[in-house]
């Protein structure tokens, strides 16, 4: 029998935790409602970017936005760099792969879905990019695509189950944090420590901490979090990933004397990684809904088309980019706004000739902000790599 506590109970956390877990739900439900319907598919895209560079930053990975931004132009000379972004990329069609699965809730948890996370993070990667040597003892391994791990691994102090064990382990797991055994409450604090929980036992030879993050980020989803998507775990895990790693070795400890607990592990180490998980959902909530609140949102873009009609705007190359005619900021708002224009009425609905309109969606097209044939509504596709700087400040 396996001797672990899977999560804290409602009944027996702390009342900032629960508050917190309130928190999060109420929170993130209302970041939810209050983007602008036409506004939010072209977020979520953006988000998933996000959440590939910061999940492979914590991991030691040198990518930087640039490259991702210029990866379809320009690709690294130096191999590390080269490979690193190959991850980069592979983080990215596993989130492609994760949102297309529809998986069930109850299956989330399952060995045979955590298995495929790995598959799809790491089977467009070649061998030589899935080849590593265990710097303690020399060994060359190479990690398979899907594949549980088959021999004994150390993860700093951390010593994983055996191999013989980790099916005993996996199946714990799924029986521990399957959600259709969870409501209420439970189901976010079975979040938090599943978290560590994977990551504890470790199942896999590399790819551990992403598998956790892209795992996680399901779990959220099916959880209930509503709004999950317009903001993501991995960027606050990165930009506290000192304390990230602390909570998490903190809840590696084995339980520290009869008042912590009953399992083989601290509870105490546990609900800190715990509370710790929802700050960070707390702070990442909060940062999107005030950068996506409608007012200060309205005004940067504004900012921004003020400096693309004077011709200051750089790219993030650090090149002029063509000007915009004073009308595309008015037309982009009406979109965002949720008006149905086509592309056939905006001559009337900008006061423009046909030939200046045509010019001002072309542009507009092309530079990826709308898309929309001639017989369509115009709708917002994305939001430009240019332009992220000025709409989210500090986002990377």
């Amino acid at each position: 029998m396996i001797s672990i506590t899977p999560f804290v109970q409602p009944e027996k956390a702390s009342g900032d935790i629960r508050d917190m877990v309130v928190e999060v739900y109420k929170q993130s439900s209302s970041l939810s409602a209050s983007i602008r319907p036409s506004l939010k598919p072209a977020v979520e895209h953006l988000l998933r970017f996000v959440n590939s560079y910061y999940s492979n930053r914590i991991e030691g990975n040198s990518t930087e936005p640039a490259d991702i931004i210029h990866a379809e132009e320009v690709r690294p000379t130096d191999l590390v760099k080269r490979n690193d972004l190959l991850e980069v990329e592979a983080h990215l069609a596993a989130q492609a792969a994760l949102a297309d699965s529809k998986v069930k809730p109850e299956h989330i948890t399952d060995r045979a879905f955590l298995c495929l996370i790995h598959k799809w993070f790491f089977e467009d990667l070649s061998e030589s990019t899935r080849t590593h040597v265990r710097e303690s003892t020399g060994e060359v391994f190479v990690v398979e695509p899907g594949q549980l791990r088959t021999t004994q691994v150390q993860v700093g102090k951390h010593l994983p189950p055996s191999v013989e064990e980790l099916n005993g382990y996996l199946n714990w797991f799924h029986s521990a944090y399957r959600l259709d055994h969870l409501f209420g409450e439970s189901r976010l604090l079975a979040a938090s420590a599943a978290h560590h929980r994977l990551a504890w036992i470790h199942p896999f030879l590399d790819g551990n901490g992403r598998v956790c993050r892209l795992f996680t980020d399901s779990y959220m989803r099916a959880a209930g979090v509503e709004g999950y998507g317009l903001w993501t775990l991995s960027r606050g895990f990165a930009r506290t990933v000192d304390e990230y790693k602390l909570r998490l070795a903190g809840a590696d400890m084995v339980r520290q004397g009869s008042t912590d607990g009953r399992g083989i592990l601290s509870n105490r180490g546990l609900e800190a990684f715990q509370r710790y998980f929802l700050e960070t959902c707390l702070d990442q909530i909060q940062y999107l809904s005030g950068v996506l609140e409608i007012e200060s949102f309205d005004i940067r873009l504004k900012q921004y088309a003020d400096l693309r009609v004077a011709g200051g705007a750089l790219s993030t190359k650090g090149k002029q980019l063509k000007k915009w005619r004073v009308e595309a900021f008015i037309l982009l708002k009406e979109i965002i706004n949720g008006t149905k224009v086509m592309r056939g009425d905006v001559p009337a609905f900008t006061k423009m000739g046909e030939t200046n309109s045509r010019a001002m969606v072309k542009q507009l097209i092309e530079e990826g902000w709308i898309s929309g044939e001639a017989k369509e509504l115009l709708k917002i596709k994305r939001i430009p790599f240019d332009a992220i700087s000025y709409l989210f400040p500090h986002l990377w």
